[in-house]
């Protein structure tokens, strides 16, 4: 059984990041796949110093061991300076091991449409660093397209769909064993 794991990075309480990224996971479950989000505001990790993992408090070991059980990611994070937060960085410093080899899909979320490069940096990172494979298109969004405390643009949900559906066919992942959408009719005589 496949599973991809969603990474949300933003630490604010109010977060559209943490929408956008829910969206994803209830997409996903939709298409039946099995899916975890890892929100790291519910998670303590230290700041990144050079020692090896097993020397890390906080929750680094468990988030490392959920990060094992992923065959393909999905990271979500806030625009800030017009890249990807201090606080994703810190978390792959730190964690990015299970990530290396894999398929990766990626949600940005801004105050405006300015910033929508801001994913370059971190698909050159995972390129680089962890011969991780980034799925187009990444989705950007901005405050524009939430209302109420809800995604509501049809635009970046249908993105967010095409995102999805090439994520699990690059990384030729299999749906969970679950009933089917489709309804089968039984007759009983």
């Amino acid at each position: 059984m496949s599973k991809i794991i969603l990474v949300q990075s933003s630490l604010n309480p109010n977060s559209r990041t943490a929408i956008v990224v829910q969206k994803a996971g209830d997409l996903l479950n939709e298409m039946n796949y099995d899916t975890e989000i890892i929100d790291l505001r519910d998670y303590e990790i230290p700041f990144c110093d050079g020692r090896p993992l097993s020397e890390y408090g906080g929750d680094s070991l468990e988030i490392h061991q959920k990060l094992k059980t992923g065959d393909a990611f999905i990271i979500g994070f806030p625009v800030y300076m017009y890249s990807f937060s201090g606080v994703l960085k810190n978390f792959l410093d730190i964690l990015s091991g299970p990530f290396v080899e894999k398929y990766c899909g990626i949600i940005a979320n801004a105050g405006g449409l300015a910033s929508y490069l801001s994913s370059a940096e971190l698909i050159k990172l995972l390129s680089f660093d962890l011969d991780m494979t980034s799925i187009q298109p990444t989705v950007y969004s901005h405050k524009k397209h939430f209302q109420d405390g809800q995604l509501t643009d049809g635009y970046i949900i249908e993105k967010l769909k095409l995102m999805l559906k090439k994520l699990v066919k690059a990384a030729n992942l299999e749906p969970s064993i679950k009933e089917s959408h489709d309804k089968i009719a039984v007759k009983v005589s």
